[in-house]
């Protein structure tokens, strides 16, 4: 099954198999969808083009004289702390010594690190940070060409800059691509499950099928081909959705925060004070 190639025949098979756990991820899904609406509040919806994050660059990158390069650095650190507290120092990227030397002197307030920068603490940050500067005519070159999202970031994620793994090159294309940084908009066309915590093992909560290196194409074929069978599949389990259809970028956040409420025994539909982006 891992190599098979998905049409909506084998879709709606799987679907069949697996429309209990698909009806309540759907009814799940749709609740949050609904509020948003409902409230008039994009910023409630966990669409990906949604996440707050991308808001919270696009206020950093005002601190910067090229947008390009304050969304770079907000990614850094993952907050508007953190890069307003380079922002006087690296107005633009310094070379790789004075970077480091600089990063050294500036004393970062408690919250400067934040979103999925967390993990790295205030030195990968830093090392980020020195890194891009090292690397800022590349950086500069994937945010300003043409190419699709799935092309940039095989481009950043082949040059193994230090501190910039699979999610940093992941959540700076989404942040350039929503805000237009370059004058062209682009999204993620995949869920990017391979190599994914959260967002897999909200695949296999659904499906039933855990994503490893072997099948991680099929499953990307899979939502590709829900997205464009969305609402006969909601049809088929009994969900009555008349919006939009929810496409492969945006099962990437609702997967991870699913199969969190699933792990801790928060029964969907969601309840008030649920964290709404992974």
């Amino acid at each position: 099954m891992a190599e098979a190639s998905v049409d909506r025949t084998s879709l709606f098979l799987l679907v069949d198999e697996r429309r209990g756990e698909i009806r309540r991820y759907l009814e799940w899904a749709l609740e949050n969808e609904r509020r948003a609406i409902e409230q008039a509040n994009p910023a409630l919806s966990m669409r990906m083009e949604n996440r707050p994050d991308i808001h919270h660059a696009e206020d950093a990158a005002a601190s910067f004289p090229e947008k390009w390069w304050g969304v770079v650095v907000f990614t850094c650190f993952g907050s508007k702390l953190g890069a307003e507290a380079v922002a006087p120092f690296f107005q633009r990227p310094l070379p790789p010594e004075e970077a480091a030397f600089q990063v050294g002197r500036i004393t970062f307030d408690r919250g400067s690190v934040g979103h999925h920068r967390i993990q790295s603490t205030l030195k990968g940050a830093n090392q980020a940070l020195v890194s891009a500067c090292a690397s800022s005519d590349f950086l500069r070159s994937v945010l300003h060409s043409r190419d699709d999202f799935e092309t940039r970031y095989q481009t950043l994620r082949l040059a193994h800059l230090r501190q910039w793994g699979r999610t940093t090159c992941f959540d700076l294309l989404l942040r350039a691509g929503t805000l237009a940084v370059g004058g062209q908009r682009y999204l993620p066309g995949l869920a990017y499950l391979a190599g994914s915590t959260g967002p897999a093992k909200g695949f296999a909560a659904i499906f039933g099928v855990p994503v490893n290196d072997g099948n991680a194409s099929w499953a990307e074929d899979v939502l590709r081909v829900w997205t464009n069978e969305w609402h006969k599949v909601a049809s088929r389990v009994g969900v009555g959705w008349d919006g939009e259809p929810l496409y492969p970028r945006d099962h990437e956040n609702f997967f991870c925060i699913y199969q969190e409420q699933l792990r801790r025994g928060v029964a969907p539909p969601l309840t008030s004070g649920v964290k709404r982006h992974c």
